[in-house]
This record gives C-alpha cells, structure tokens and sequence, in this order.
C-alpha cells in the first residue's frame, strides 16, 4: 500500500482536483485506490456525485474501522472516505486530546491478514494543523499543487516546510513533486 498526500497550505490551487483526479487514474490503471477526504469543505464526495459524510469524523475519532467507513465511488476499485464540517470538529477534540501525528497512519491501516488498497490517496484542507500534519505523517508521498501566483507559493513553501519539520520528528515520507 503506497500513501499519497495532496496538500498546500493555500487554498483554490487543485487539492481536491488533484488528489481525485490523481486517484481515479490510479483506478483506472487497475489499482484498488482509496480517497479519503480530510478537509471539512467535504469537496472529494461533491466531485464524485456523491454527498459529504461525516465518515472521516468516524475514522479519526476511532469510532469505526476504515473498512466499515468505506463508501462506492461510482467509479470501478476507486472508494471513498467522505468528510464534511465534522472533520473539523474531530481535529478540534483530537488537539483537545493531546493527539498524536500518527493516528491517521495507524487507522488508515487495515488490519493484519486483510486486504487493503494498492493506494491511499488522501486530499487536505488549505490550513496548518493537525490534520495536515496527520495526512502528510500517513503519507509515503507527498504531492504539491501549486499555482502561478507568489500566495500559492508561499503556501507550498509552507507546507514544504511542514514536511520537513516532521522529517526531523521521524517522517519517513517524501516528496512526489510539486504540481
């Protein structure tokens, strides 16, 4: 199972573009992908048809395992993990719990024995938090879109930064590229 994250800590520069254009390729490539959405705009399901849940609140919060959360894309071998305003609400207990970087990695996880996708792509919200922070310690890659303009390099410049403080913490991830 390889972990792909999408992020930038500036919105309006295809995050969720990305991450489920990028995923549905992967699908179409004949690889069992998995979408989650951790921005509470719950923009993944939108682009797909489908509506926003509050699954990833579920996830996060360890309520239900990732393979109970898992929901048709509509599309064959590419499911989704919807997230919608609850997600935030998740970051917020989760920070109030003194949670860990690592809980998105270790829920993302199926269970010894178990099958699991050949990829998990997971798309962010434009913020620092822990959120991002959990998405990119997940992630064995990590992709950057990026615009044109300075705000959205500012933002990827940020969230290059981000990847390299948790590298200094034990992030053994990197950098797909910049988009």
């Amino acid at each position: 199972m390889t972990v792909i994250t999408v992020c930038n800590q500036k919105g309006g520069v295809g995050k969720t573009t990305s991450a489920v254009t990028l995923a549905h390729a992967l699908a179409l490539k004949g690889k069992v992908t998995w979408l989650l959405d951790c921005d509470p705009q719950g923009q993944v399901a939108v682009a797909l048809g489908r509506p926003p849940g509050e699954a990833m609140f579920d996830l996060l919060l360890g309520r239900r395992p990732v393979a109970d959360l898992l929901q048709e894309s509509g599309r064959p071998r590419l499911y989704i993990v919807p997230g919608d305003k609850s997600t935030q609400d998740a970051q917020t207990m989760l920070t109030g719990r003194g949670a860990t970087v690592d809980i998105l990695a270790r829920v993302i996880r199926p269970p010894r024995g178990s099958a699991g996708p050949d990829y998990v792509v997971i798309d962010t919200a434009p913020s620092v938090g822990l959120l991002q922070a959990m998405a990119i310690w997940a992630a064995d890659l990590v992709v950057v879109p990026c615009g044109c303009d300075w705000l959205s390099q500012d933002g990827a410049t940020k969230a290059l930064e981000s990847m390299a403080h948790l590298a200094g913490l034990g992030w053994t991830g990197d950098l797909l590229g910049v988009l």
